[in-house]
């Protein structure tokens, strides 16, 4: 069993597929004066005033998987592993269009880090307007649950 932790493995994993997509950060945003392209920022952790737009992810949960429940002698082989991708604007056709691209990028995908390999799944997306995070602006935010299973190469 490797001694990095899946989820670290994980979220550098999120990180990159968001990353690494030019169409994401690009062309996916929407100036709502324009309604031309405007860039989107990925975060693992946001300042209070970050510019919108922007994708958060974050680990929601973390279950060992022991096949052998009373085998005290072994350890579990697999992890199943829960992220919550944010997306965060003040225009919902842009939130729309984010966290559709977001979707393509990480539903029934193929994990594969230098420890790991699994496959992610997509739980349900949901979309609200939260004004509590800072009284002078009013977000737009999708919530999407990401599941993924992942297990020693």
């Amino acid at each position: 069993m490797p001694t990095v932790s899946p989820e670290t493995e994980l979220l550098a994993w999120v990180s990159g597929v968001l990353n690494g997509d030019t169409e994401l950060k690009t062309q996916t945003g929407l100036n709502p004066a324009s309604g031309a392209a405007r860039a989107v920022a990925i975060y693992n952790r946001v300042a209070p005033d970050a510019a919108v737009p922007y994708v958060r992810f974050h680990l929601t949960d973390s279950l060992p998987i022991d096949d052998e429940p009373f085998d005290v002698d072994s350890a579990p082989e697999a992890h199943q592993i829960g992220v919550m991708v944010n997306v965060f604007s003040d225009y919902e056709p842009e939130v729309l269009k984010i966290a559709a691209r977001c979707r393509d990028l990480l539903k029934h995908s193929a994990i594969t880090t230098a420890n790991f390999n699994g496959s992610s799944w997509l739980g349900p997306i949901d979309y609200f307007t939260d004004n509590l995070s800072e009284p002078d602006r009013v977000f737009r935010r999708a919530s999407m649950r990401v599941g993924c299973r992942l297990q020693p190469n």
